[in-house]
């Protein structure tokens, strides 16, 4: 397992560099700021550089702007390949620190949501749920393939007027 993966998970700055990278993104420092207001731009440009010194993140493309150069990066590890690893190890210790930052990202979004003014939580269509199933082990990875189906197809939608950016979170607990 790759520690710089883990180690870049488990630092809330660079979760969120790393997860706006991922998919095959390519963003500048500029966007990235653009992204994060609530993250100082000095943190911001040393976590890039701290990544890219690590080898988490790499340049992809370099434009001349106004007399100097903006970067533009790409993920360096592919993140796929990082859960792999950790589910390869068995290590429950890993396996805890990457769900730890997906909660914490999870936890964000809806501390971010919650303390708008504007707030419609019935007419936004947010909501969670947790409910028991008894599901067999090959009637559950036909489930995940549907879901897995479904997801693919509306990741595809570009932005519109009609259409609201949201996270689509899932957690399937282990057997108890």
């Amino acid at each position: 397992m790759d520690n710089k993966f883990i180690d870049c998970l488990m630092n809330p700055i660079m979760g969120k560099i790393y997860m706006n990278l991922s998919g095959g993104k390519e963003m500048t420092a500029k966007q990235l700021a653009q992204l994060h207001p609530d993250i100082p731009q000095t943190t911001l440009y040393r976590y890039i550089k701290r990544m890219l010194t690590e080898g988490v993140i790499k340049t992809v493309k370099e434009t001349p702007v106004r007399g100097t150069i903006e970067r533009t990066y790409a993920l360096a590890i592919d993140f796929k390949a990082g859960i792999a690893s950790i589910v390869d190890d068995n290590s429950g210790e890993a396996y805890m620190a990457l769900f730890m930052q997906y909660i914490s990202g999870l936890t964000k979004l809806f501390g971010d949501y919650c303390k708008k003014s504007d707030i419609d939580i019935k007419g936004d269509i947010s909501f969670f749920n947790a409910v028991p199933i008894y599901i067999s082990d090959e009637e559950l990875e036909e489930a995940i393939r549907q879901m897995d189906e479904i997801a693919a197809k509306i990741m595809e939608n570009k932005p519109s007027k009609e259409r609201k950016l949201r996270t689509l979170g899932t957690i399937l607990t282990p057997p108890q």
